[in-house]
Order: structure tokens, then C-alpha cells, then sequence
């Protein structure tokens, strides 16, 4: 019996470093191809519009969304979940790594962009189903109380790791190298990270899951159905009240926090930045990134994951504001632009509380459905910052900052309303159809 249970240690231990190791490498890859760092300046830079740069991350998110919707009604197939992702992960991103040869061959410009953003949205699609596993297997193996703590650390890590990787940027755009092989060599090193990452997850050990029966499993319309059914009862329990009551809160948060990915691009036009000196922001908002990463898993292995949430929407304020005096100055000092990237980083990494509440309170039978139906509640929301981008390139910044600032304040308001709720696990949603 005490060799079990020290076996049993042993292999929980061993998942747990594995599942550190390949987050803080996720991280280190992420950071050379993020939305709201290097990808919305290329975007930017080939394109020379903001509304593009903005489809960064509306494609990416609504591709996750899109792989989750499809996933999580067959997530239960799958019989060998490690091996499952690592043919996944591998396939998916050998065929991210063609944007280095488009890069390299030199063509229009605009075309570029456009390319890109088809070969991004692809991958991610695919990537939406593999995290819907990825996240079901994580919740399977880790604890609930080290599951934020978990994700804080590996981030942070994988943030001081990316300290590395946008020092590696900075001194590539500010080379005297083609744009086109600048902007090729840092996806290169991305993608051989994120290909990298993949055969760390062939090490981990699963442990056995609930079975579902395929023939009583949920298809794609049950899903919108039960979707429709939750959001709109009037009858509904306590858990259920605090999963609608969070995708209020998210709905809410997800247009109070627009735009923010594009900070870099608005300190680039607000201060006509060379290349050089975006390459030194990309750095600054990696700090800021490493910072949080420590912070929001400390904050939430303290205070908690709904007062974690709080505390990210709180930190919008001071974005906007900053932003806000950016715009409204001739010439922004430095220590302005700096700030606004350095807590930009910080919100990149404010995922952890909403993240691990999710996670503590969705039945484990049932997770990869409800996974599936926050996919498609959420995917018209992937396209909020591609509007504010276009909002943005018509009008200008400066009213859209002033429209979020009031917003963020209100999200603030209905994520507190959240801690006076109990946080309780939810029905399994098969017995609900």
C-alpha cells in the first residue's frame, strides 16, 4: 500500500514538472510569434494598416474557438490522449513553419500579410481542438489547489525564457538584414520552439478518465442546444448561475479589454518608431509579461482566482489612461511608452485566475462539452479587436480608449459581483439533454 501511494507520488510529481516544462516552453515560443507583440507589428509593417494587424488576434482567438466547437463533442475518442497530442502538435506546427519560406520568396508585401493570416488561422484551428485536450488532460492531472499556482509559475518562467527570445528580436530588427528574413528567422526560432515543446508532452503518464458512451455522446447541435438551454433558463442551480454570471462577466470583459493587444502598434504610430526601437518595446512588454506571470499565480494561490480576475480588470484603468496621455501628447516621453508596454505584457498574463476558475468548476465527465460551449458562446467575441482596429483606423485611437476606460471601470463592477458567489462544481452536461 505505502509503495502505491509512493509510486503514485512519484508519477503525479513527474507529470507536474513535465507540464511545467512544457508550459514555460509554450510560452517561450509564443513569445516570438504573439498577436500583441511581434505579429501586429509584421502585420503593420507589411500591410501598413492597424485594422490587419488587429486580425491578428481575431483570427487566432476564433480559431481556437472554432477547434474547440469541434473537438469537444469527440474529445472522448481519443484513447491515448499523450500520444494523441503530440501527432496533432507535430503535424499542425510543421505546417505553421511554411510562413518562413513565403517570407523568404519576397513577394508583394500586402499579399504577405494576408498569406499569413490564412496559414495562422489554420493552424490555430487545429490548435483549438488540441488545447481543449491539453486542458482537459491538465485539469486531470493537476490538483485543483496547484492548478493557478502552476500556470503562474510556468509562465513566468517561460516569460524570463522569452526575456531571452525578444533580446534575440530586438537585436534582429535592428539589423541591417532584408525585413522579409528579419521577420523569417524570428518565426523560424518560434516554430522550432513550439515543435520543440511537442515531444515533451510524449513523457507524460495519463491516468484513466471517465468513459463516455459514444452512442449516448453529445453532437454538435445537443451542444447549442444545451447552450441555449443554460444562458436562457430561468430554473437554473447555483453552479449553473455562476457559469452564466462568468460568461456575462467574459462577454463584458472581452470589449472593456479590446485593443489592448495592440498597444505596441499605437506607441509605433503614436511615436513613428523605427524598427529598432520596436524591437526594445517587444522587450519592455516581455518584462511585463515575466512580472505577471510571477504576480497573477502568486495573487491567485493567496487571494484566489475570482479576486485575481478583479485585480486584472482593475489594471485596465491605468492602460487606458496611459494610452490616453500617449495620444493627447505632441511627443510621448519614453517612460510613458515603456509603462503602457510593460503593463500590457502584465495583462497578457492575466489569464491565470479566469483560467483555473474555469477549470475548478467544471465536472470532469463533462469538461471537454463545456470547453466546447464557451467556444461557441465566445467565438462572435474573437472578432472584437479586429473591430476595434478597423474602428481605430477609421476614427482614430483616442475615442475607442475613452469608450474602454469606461467600460473597464463597469467590468470591474460585475467582477466583483462574482465573489459573492459560491464557487461550486457543475452538473455533467450529458444529463442535462
Amino acid at each position: 500500500m505505502e509503495s502505491q501511494q509512493r509510486q503514485s507520488y512519484q508519477v503525479k510529481r513527474r507529470n507536474k514538472i513535465i507540464l511545467f516544462i512544457q508550459g514555460a516552453l509554450m510560452n517561450l515560443g509564443f513569445s516570438f510569434i504573439s498577436p500583441s507583440g511581434v505579429t501586429s507589428v509584421f502585420l503593420e509593417t507589411f500591410t501598413g494598416s492597424v485594422f490587419v494587424a488587429s486580425l491578428a488576434n481575431a483570427v487566432r482567438m476564433s480559431g481556437l474557438h472554432i477547434g474547440q466547437m469541434f473537438y469537444g463533442t469527440r474529445a472522448h475518442r481519443v484513447k491515448n490522449v499523450p500520444r494523441w497530442l503530440v501527432s496533432r502538435s507535430l503535424v499542425i506546427r510543421l505546417f505553421f513553419f511554411t510562413v518562413v519560406p513565403l517570407l523568404i520568396l519576397r513577394i508583394n508585401p500586402v499579399a504577405v500579410g494576408y498569406i499569413f493570416l490564412v496559414i495562422f488561422g489554420l493552424r490555430y484551428m487545429v490548435e483549438g481542438g488540441i488545447d481543449l485536450v491539453y486542458r482537459d488532460l491538465f485539469c486531470r492531472l493537476i490538483d485543483p489547489e496547484d492548478r493557478g499556482a502552476l500556470i503562474g509559475s510556468r509562465t513566468a518562467v517561460g516569460s524570463a525564457l522569452a526575456l531571452i527570445s525578444s533580446s534575440i528580436i530586438a537585436v534582429i530588427l535592428a539589423s541591417k538584414m532584408n525585413i522579409n528574413d528579419q521577420y523569417a528567422l524570428i518565426y523560424g526560432l518560434g516554430i522550432s520552439v513550439f515543435i520543440l515543446t511537442t515531444f515533451v508532452l510524449a513523457f507524460i503518464k495519463d491516468k484513466p478518465r471517465p468513459q463516455v458512451d459514444d452512442k449516448k455522446a453529445m453532437g454538435f447541435l445537443k451542444l447549442v442546444k444545451l447552450s441555449a438551454m443554460t444562458l436562457r433558463s430561468r430554473n437554473l442551480t447555483p453552479p449553473q448561475k455562476n457559469y452564466v454570471g462568468f460568461t456575462i462577466f467574459r462577454i463584458l470583459q472581452t470589449f472593456a479589454n479590446a485593443g489592448i493587444v495592440l498597444s505596441l502598434v499605437l506607441i509605433k504610430r503614436a511615436g513613428d518608431l523605427t524598427p529598432a526601437q520596436v524591437g526594445m518595446l517587444i522587450f519592455v512588454q516581455t518584462v511585463g509579461r515575466f512580472v505577471g506571470g510571477f504576480l497573477w499565480g502568486r495573487i491567485s494561490k493567496k487571494l484566489g482566482n475570482k479576486r485575481t480576475i478583479i485585480i486584472a480588470q482593475i489594471v485596465t484603468v491605468p492602460i487606458r489612461l496611459i494610452s490616453i496621455l500617449i495620444l493627447i501628447l505632441a511627443h510621448p516621453p519614453v517612460v510613458l511608452s515603456w509603462a503602457l508596454a510593460v503593463m500590457a505584457g502584465l495583462m497578457g498574463t492575466s489569464f491565470v485566475g479566469a483560467t483555473a476558475y474555469l477549470m475548478d468548476t467544471l465536472p470532469e465527465k463533462s469538461r471537454t462539452y463545456y470547453y466546447s460551449m464557451d467556444g461557441l458562446v465566445s467565438l462572435p467575441l474573437a472578432f472584437v479587436n479586429a473591430l476595434f482596429g478597423l474602428l481605430a483606423q477609421s476614427f482614430g485611437f483616442l475615442p475607442l480608449q475613452i469608450a474602454t476606460l469606461v467600460l473597464g471601470v463597469l467590468s470591474i463592477g460585475v467582477a466583483a459581483a462574482m465573489l459573492k458567489q459560491r464557487e461550486e462544481l457543475l452538473e455533467d452536461a450529458a444529463d442535462k439533454i
